[in-house]
């Protein structure tokens, strides 16, 4: 049932070309998102399950991230963030100095919560990520890059949180900033989500499919 996530696990191995089970997590997570760690391990948040089975059940966001461990097949539950401060699927983006930047992504469904965190996961905080900067516009199911050697963020497209109709927006954030702030840039020629933003060679951004 949609919204009612899973709680597995599975591992592609391969080398003997097939899927194979891991740990469950602590709770079911529909559309998480995750990121690989600078230690080799994944930082796992988000995705929503239901409470209890059925269709009238309330849907909960899992506030609760978790690490995987490849080397040893484990899982390490870290300090509940508060299901206020995590969307559906949002982007998190690993940065030279192993803190993980999250942007956030809301759905019309959840409001207008734009801002964006940073997370350490050498010292997670007890509660919520530290808010990092307020976005300008909204971005659910957008695109997100990280570029210029994980200097700078760039937002693109999305679901609007009112009105679910999809938007053109570009903003981008200089991390090296004192006082970073989101600034909007010039938007696309498209309105688009569901899409991809792809960093070439040269250092632009290739943003491609999506619907309108």
């Amino acid at each position: 049932f949609d919204a009612d996530g899973e709680p597995h696990i599975n591992i592609f191995d391969f080398r003997s070309g097939k899927w194979v089970r891991g740990p469950d997590m602590n709770n079911g997570r529909w559309y998480p998102y995750n990121v690989m760690l600078g230690s080799g391990k994944t930082l796992i948040v988000s995705g929503s399950y239901f409470e209890t089975p059925g269709n009238n059940s309330t849907r909960t966001i899992n506030s609760t991230p978790q690490l995987y461990n490849f080397n040893n097949g484990c899982l390490e539950t870290l300090p509940d963030g508060g299901d206020e401060f995590f969307s559906f699927y949002p982007f998190l983006h690993l940065r030279p100095d192993g803190r993980v930047l999250q942007v956030q992504s809301p759905l019309p469904f959840q409001g207008e919560d734009r801002q964006s965190r940073l997370f350490d996961p050498a010292n997670p905080p007890t509660g919520a990520w530290p808010d990092f900067a307020n976005m300008n516009d909204d971005h659910g199911n957008g695109s997100s890059v990280l570029f210029q050697s994980g200097r700078k963020a760039l937002m693109v497209g999305g679901f609007l949180a009112t009105g679910f109709q999809p938007n053109n927006l570009a903003e981008y954030i200089n991390l090296d900033s004192p006082i970073a702030s989101w600034t909007r840039v010039a938007p696309m020629n498209f309105k688009r989500v569901f899409h991809t933003a792809t960093i070439l060679p040269d250092g632009k951004v290739l943003v491609t499919g999506g619907a309108s």
